[in-house]
């Protein structure tokens, strides 16, 4: 493929994936308040729970979504269609497996799982059955989906996959909004069943544009090799240990806050986090396409394509995360207030302070910008191993100790993942420098001085403007935010991006201009 050609696949996908982003983001964020007024507080933190446990089945895919991708982006690079297949269709039959065991095992576990999350009073009965239903069904629908969007994503299709997520969510806000306040079922349940139909929509859709797109989408029982676990499973063990890593430093947070202050402790966290989840893809959404690619230059041996590749990549990365986090740092008390204090009285304090330290959280997780598709692409994996594994242990330990044992309350569970990130960061940095023969002046210089630079002046104007327009309404709220975002443009155009960068830029937004105007004329 050509470099024209790859960065018309990048824009594309990134063009796409911020639509369907901003489409769910909006949907999820008004869905908070909505679901908090019809169910309450416990309830709402029940269903985070049961959200929770159907994100826990990386768990149980042994590292393979990631080791998916990288697998597949190397059949496409070469070209080698039966492999593509082959993979494919053995993953698949083992993930089918896989469902069956955890689904069984969920099932007789319900019990004791809502005894550990403390979930009493009128909810037990029906949480044991959310567990027993919605719960394994989800697990089932989540371990077949990996398959076919690790397919589109190797295709660089990932515009494909953001775009079904985005319209599965759409058909299940306007079903909740419409259903809920008028079933004569508990909401819980009409709420289990209705995310369960988005999911096996989103899975049904996407299965049809995998077999149009990735080398005809032949799944079949002749194309099982067990052999070809093989490379899948000695990469994916250690994105599985990986995995397991992310899960004790975020997912476990719930769980932690659940078992020594109850479900309410997990309503206010996630209502706090939910904001970072939909935000984090915008900025994601870039490093996450970039497997293919690194994976492409690896298998080429084209090395200096992979460390422009690392340090613009990060450079964009950060400089886009800079707008996100002092957003999200300047305005939480003012969202939160505009967005929850009618759901939650006097609490929405506590989701404010939550939100902050998010965002210190996720300015550590920008930091590492194209980091990792760059090691998975090349198929160096060990460092991050050596280094998230143990800290991610102590970070789960740590918040357990904060949490449970002294007056931190929710805010326990964050301190250890900022502190220990900050020790991770410069690390693996200096690491992935070291490996592409990179110094790490160079890097430092051409991917984080910019942006950096950027995160201060755009902090530094949102506190302005926070004070300028006071925020009392959602329209001086937006007007704060819409002033910031300008600044942080015309920072972007002035400092972030190279001489180059800006003409790319300049005849990309020319061409789309010319595009629109000759559609208004026709």
């Amino acid at each position: 493929m050509s470099t024209k050609g790859t960065i018309a696949d990048v824009a594309r996908n990134l063009l796409s994936g911020w639509v369907a982003i901003a489409t769910k983001g909006g949907i999820a964020l008004v869905m908070v308040p909505f679901l908090l007024n019809h169910l309450g507080t416990q309830a709402y933190g029940l269903i985070c729970l049961l959200l929770v446990i159907v994100g826990l089945s990386t768990i149980a895919d042994f590292g393979l979504r990631a080791a998916l991708i990288r697998e597949l982006s190397e059949r496409v690079a070469k070209k080698d269609a039966d492999g593509f297949r082959e993979i494919s269709s053995t993953a698949l039959a083992l993930y089918l497996c896989i469902a069956v065991v955890v689904g069984a095992a969920g099932f007789v576990l319900a019990p004791w799982l809502v005894e550990v999350f403390k979930v009493g009073g009128d909810l037990r009965s029906i949480a044991i059955w959310l567990f027993r239903t919605y719960s394994v069904l989800a697990l089932i629908v989540s371990l077949i989906t990996p398959v076919f969007a690790a397919g589109l994503t190797s295709f660089m299709r990932f515009d494909v996959v953001e775009g079904v997520g985005a319209g599965s969510a759409i058909v299940s806000g306007l079903l909740l909004f419409a259903l809920v306040p008028i079933l004569p079922v508990s909401p819980l349940i009409t709420w289990a069943a209705i995310t369960l139909f988005e999911m096996v929509l989103g899975t049904a859709v996407r299965y049809l544009f995998y077999r149009k797109c990735c080398f005809g989408g032949k799944l079949a029982l002749h194309h099982i090799k067990p052999a070809r676990l093989k490379p899948l499973l000695s990469l994916g063990w250690k994105t599985y240990l990986l995995q397991m890593a992310h899960l004790m430093t975020n997912y476990a947070n719930p769980l932690v806050l659940s078992g020594f202050l109850g479900t309410s402790a997990v309503a206010l966290f996630k209502s706090a986090s939910r904001v970072s989840e939909v935000l984090n893809p915008v900025v994601s959404i870039l490093s996450f396409q970039l497997i293919p690619l690194t994976t492409r230059y690896h298998v080429q041996g084209q090395n200096d394509t992979q460390c422009q590749l690392c340090l613009v990549g990060s450079r964009f990365t950060m400089l886009l995360g800079s707008l996100m986090v002092a957003g999200m740092f300047v305005f939480a008390e003012p969202f939160c207030r505009l967005w929850l204090s009618n759901s939650l009285g006097d609490d929405y304090l506590i989701v404010v302070h939550i939100m902050q330290m998010v965002a210190v959280v996720d300015f550590t997780t920008f930091a590492r910008g194209t980091q990792f598709p760059v090691l998975l692409g090349m198929n160096r994996l060990g460092i991050l191993m050596w280094v998230y594994i143990p800290t991610a242990i102590i970070s789960l330990l740590l918040s357990i100790y904060l949490v449970g044992f002294t007056s931190l309350g929710i805010n326990g569970v964050l301190y250890p993942t900022i502190g220990l990130a900050l020790i991770r960061v410069p690390l693996i940095t200096w690491h992935v420098s070291r490996l592409l023969g990179i110094s790490l002046r160079r890097t430092l210089r051409e991917a984080y001085a910019a942006p950096f630079a950027c995160l201060v002046l755009t902090l530094l104007a949102a506190y302005g403007f926070s004070t300028a327009f006071v925020c009392h309404t959602w329209l001086t709220l937006c007007l704060a935010t819409g002033a910031t975002t300008l600044v942080w443009s015309v920072l972007f155009i002035l400092i972030g991006v190279t001489r180059d960068e800006r003409l790319i830029i300049g005849n990309f937004v020319s061409k789309w201009r010319a595009h629109l105007n000759r559609g208004r004329v026709a």
